[in-house]
């Protein structure tokens, strides 16, 4: 997940960055065309060209990678396997939810997964520890859906109490 969320703040500043330089740019156009400073014209039409065009390709990137963030979130800590299940829970269609994966798998950012038919499966030969002892309950007092890793946990939105039968 360090990988996939350095990348996607990455896209992040660098799409920040050009949008707060696209209008000095156009503003150094301006005054490099009325005040005939040649240096500045070609400074800002750089400026102005790199972002007209680098801006749309930037956010574009951010918004897939928040994407792919998401995913790997709702796998490693919310422990969502179904293609159906991770569509619902990213707001995505499915086939975009599966595309998504099958790029994660491959370039090891989901590492211990394999790309199935139907839901990803944990891969055996890895060690998934972190994962063995996970189970979402539902509270009884007020519904949520909780992830419990040992016999006894409490709610995090009411504070009951609860265990792997709740």
């Amino acid at each position: 997940m360090e990988k996939a969320t350095l990348i996607k703040k990455r896209f992040f500043y660098f799409a920040t960055i050009l949008s707060i330089l696209f209008i000095p740019g156009i503003l150094a156009i301006i005054f490099g065309s009325v005040y005939n400073i040649l240096w500045l014209l070609v400074i800002g039409c750089i400026i102005a060209v790199a972002s007209f065009y680098g801006l749309p390709l930037l956010w574009v990137s951010y918004a897939v990678w928040s994407h792919r963030c998401r995913i790997i979130e709702a796998v490693k800590t919310e422990y969502t396997y179904a293609y159906s299940e991770l569509a619902k829970k990213c707001g995505r269609p499915q086939k975009e939810i599966i595309d998504h994966i099958k790029y994660l798998v491959a370039k090891g950012y989901l590492i211990g997964f394999t790309y199935d038919n139907e839901k990803l499966t944990r891969d055996s030969a890895v060690d998934n520890s972190e994962y063995k002892e996970m189970k979402v309950v539902k509270c009884p007092h007020c519904g949520a859906e909780v992830v419990v890793n040992d016999d006894t946990a409490v709610c995090d939105f009411c504070g009951s109490p609860l265990t792997e039968k709740s």
